[in-house]
């Protein structure tokens, strides 16, 4: 599929009756529902899939889109300039630092700061990205436009999961 001047080639399985189905063994889902989703997105836009199954512990939910195939192009070239801003210099963007958020009223810059160092420095499970290691000692989660960058990448990746999707129990 093309999107805007961005050729996306993806192989992605577990797609049975136009129904993707995306398991997660991990405590923390954001990341891996956001991943399911992204996948999702791409299966919508070449109108190849309606229904996402997202399976996480005991509690496995389906997806129903509400979205069009152009509606989804159209987020996911939000997300590829988002990607893009990325390439060329460091982005606020940590998929940790989403988990358990619904939005962004509360939050404010130095309680997102303290939560990243926190999970960084965890004894247990610290975060291994070197990218996030990187932009973290260049200061990329801190200044002047930190909260504005984290908040674009919030609401374009994490908030369309609760807004754009219905979400229903499968059991």
């Amino acid at each position: 599929e093309r999107i805007d001047n961005v050729t996306v080639h993806a192989h992605i399985s577990n797609v049975y009756n136009r129904k993707l189905v995306f398991p997660c063994f991990s405590k923390k889902s954001t990341k891996y529902c956001v991943e399911g989703y992204l996948n999702f997105l791409l299966l919508r836009a070449a109108d190849q899939a309606d229904q996402y199954y997202f399976l996480h512990g005991n509690m496995p939910y389906e997806y129903k889109a509400h979205i069009t195939s152009q509606q989804a192009k159209n987020l996911l070239q939000e997300i590829i300039s988002l990607y893009i801003l990325g390439l060329q210099a460091p982005y606020p963007f940590c998929s940790e630092l989403y988990d358990d958020k619904s939005d962004l009223e509360n939050l404010d810059e130095h309680i997102l700061v303290s939560e990243l160092k926190s999970k960084i420095n965890h004894y247990q499970f610290p975060i291994k990205d070197d990218y996030i290691l990187q932009a973290y000692k260049e200061g990329v989660f801190s200044g002047e436009r930190f909260m504005e960058k984290f908040a674009a990448a919030f609401n374009l990746v994490v908030l369309p999961l609760k807004d754009l999707i219905e979400k229903e129990d499968v059991q």
